[in-house]
C-alpha cells in the first residue's frame, strides 16, 4: 500500500483505464451460439451471489439467492448464473433451475481461471454481483456491473457514491445502514427498470471507460470534499 502514497495517486488520478484483460474470441463466439440460442432477445444478466465463505466478512457482503427471486419473475430478463463452486447450490435448493442459466461446471475446468466466464459476460447485457471476483472481472473487461456492498464495506469502495474510481463502468448500490439490504435492493430494482425502459448500449459503457481521467466528477456529493488523507 505504500507505492500509491509514493506516487501521489488521489482519487482525481487513480489509474483507471479499461479494458486491461480481454476474453478470448474463439471463446466468446462460443457462449454466444449458446446464449443467443438460450436467451433470445432477453436482457442477460450474469448474476453472483456468494463470495468466498472463508473470508472473514462474508456474512456481511455475501446475499442468499433467495434475495433475488423477485427479479427472476420478468419475462424480458434471463439470468445467467456466474457463481461458481460454493454457493451453486442454493440454486437447486429454492427451486430456480428454470429461472437462472448455469454452466458454470463447463466453466473453466483447465488451468486456467476466469477464461470461459470472461468470454461468458462478454455476450452479457449487464453483470450482478457482490463483493468478490467477478465484480472485479467484470469491471476490469469494462463490462457494465453493478455491485451491492453492505453499509461498511471494503476499503476500495470508499464509504459514499454509486461510482468507482477503479472500475469506470461499475455502479455501486449501498446498504444505507447495518442489514439494510431491503433499501439496496429497492434501489437496484428501480434501476433495472429504468435501464430496461431505455437500455444502455455497451458502446456507451466503453465510451464512459475511454473517459475514465474524469469520472471522479461523477462521484456522490460528499466524495469531491474528501482531503488529501482519502488517497488510495
Amino acid at each position: 500500500m505504500s507505492i500509491p502514497g509514493l506516487f501521489k495517486c488521489g482519487l482525481h488520478n487513480t489509474p483507471a483505464e479499461v479494458p486491461y484483460i480481454h476474453a478470448e474470441q474463439e471463446l466468446i463466439r462460443k457462449w454466444k451460439e449458446r446464449l443467443d440460442a438460450a436467451c433470445g432477445n432477453r436482457f442477460k444478466i450474469g448474476l453472483c451471489w456468494q463470495g468466498n465463505k472463508d473470508f472473514p466478512d462474508d456474512r456481511n457482503r455475501s446475499i442468499p439467492l433467495k434475495r433475488f427471486e423477485r427479479f427472476f419473475e420478468r419475462e424480458d430478463v434471463q439470468f445467467v448464473s456466474l457463481q461458481k463452486g460454493y454457493g451453486e447450490q442454493q440454486i437447486k435448493e429454492n427451486g430456480f433451475e428454470g429461472k437462472i442459466i448455469d454452466w458454470t461446471r463447463e466453466m473453466d475446468t483447465g488451468p486456467d481461471a476466469f477464461v470461459d466466464m470472461s468470454a461468458v459476460m462478454k455476450n452479457l447485457d449487464l453483470v450482478l454481483s457482490v463483493d468478490t471476483s467477478v465484480a472485479h472481472l467484470a469491471g476490469a473487461l469494462a463490462m457494465p456491473v453493478w455491485m451491492l456492498v453492505p453499509f461498511i464495506p471494503d476499503w476500495r469502495w470508499l464509504s459514499v457514491g454509486e461510482s468507482s474510481h477503479w472500475y469506470p463502468t461499475m455502479r455501486i448500490f449501498r446498504q444505507p445502514h447495518k442489514k439494510d439490504w431491503d433499501s439496496a435492493f429497492a434501489q437496484l430494482e428501480r434501476a433495472l427498470h429504468e435501464r430496461l425502459l431505455a437500455p444502455v448500449r455497451r458502446t456507451e459503457d466503453l465510451d464512459r471507460a475511454s473517459k475514465s481521467r474524469g469520472y471522479h466528477a461523477a462521484f456522490d456529493k460528499g466524495v469531491d470534499d474528501l482531503d488529501d488523507s482519502s488517497r488510495c
